[in-house]
């Protein structure tokens, strides 16, 4: 890594209470078990596996959408997995998440223009300031500025999940998490949604925390890998090191399971 990370992740830990017929709680469930890994300033870190493996529960943690049981998160020099609510507020516009399901990402009922505003007006910015935001952010993914009056509905999933990504970074985040951001859209709108995403990445020089099954997707878009299974990660290098050379027998075998072989490396190529 070229830089110093500004997202680092110590042994971080989620058990969910599992419960016998009756509700009571025979024992924990951990569906994180001592995560570590680290991401600087414009690079793209992978996390890959099968369902179940833990990806979605790391983005979750990270983003503070729900608690970490143990284990530290930094962003920067800030530890923030163990912050209270109140001291948390402000580095919440540092870290933004994209989801995989752009239908269910948005509120139907309210314009695009006030999704994306509402967030930096939460944290201050005077309304006018916010749209003109906005309008800027419409043009870096590509759509037309002055469609922020339409609803959700009048447009098409790869058109949403763009408007998705300009409501986050009109929060000016450090660290965006796309998790299984293109997963749910036909290949021909991912790579553009990934080629948007790549050119973002580079432009805002962030950090990025790309969560995805599709291994041809990893191989060609992040700079390292984190491979997870049942919570832990198994393996962790850069993406030629992780496909070209796996070490971990799970790592071996999911390789293995996925369609071609030829893994091509590198960055999707922006205009």
């Amino acid at each position: 890594m070229n830089e110093a990370p500004l997202l680092r992740v110590e042994r971080l830990s989620r058990h969910f209470p599992a419960r016998g017929l009756l509700g009571w709680r025979i024992g924990d469930v951990r569906a994180l078990d001592g995560v570590s890994f680290e991401v600087a300033p414009g690079e793209t870190l992978g996390i890959v596996g099968e369902s179940g493996s833990g990806k979605s529960t790391v983005a979750r943690c990270i983003a503070r959408l729900i608690d970490p049981s143990e284990g530290k998160v930094f962003l920067g020099d800030t530890e923030i997995a163990t912050m209270s609510a109140g001291k948390l507020r402000p580095h919440r516009r540092r870290v933004q998440i994209v989801f995989q399901d752009p239908y269910r990402s948005m509120n139907p009922r309210i314009t695009i223009g006030e999704s994306i505003i509402e967030g930096p007006m939460n944290f201050g910015l005077k309304r006018d300031e916010a749209l003109a935001r906005a309008k800027k952010l419409m043009e870096t993914v590509r759509l037309d500025p002055n469609s922020l009056d339409r609803y959700p509905h009048q447009f098409s999933g790869g058109q949403r999940q763009r408007i998705c990504i300009a409501r986050a970074l009109a929060m000016e985040p450090e660290l965006l998490i796309a998790d299984e951001a293109v997963s749910a859209l036909d290949v021909s709108v991912q790579k553009q949604v990934l080629e948007l995403l790549d050119e973002i990445r580079q432009r805002l020089n962030l950090a990025v925390l790309f969560i995805t099954h599709d291994l041809r997707v990893a191989a060609q878009i992040c700079d390292y890998v984190a491979v997870m299974s049942k919570g832990r990660v198994v393996e962790y290098g850069s993406a030629e090191q992780v496909f070209g050379s796996p070490r971990d027998d799970y790592t071996k075998a999911l390789f293995a399971a996925a369609p071609g072989r030829n893994w091509e490396f590198g960055k999707f190529a922006t205009a």
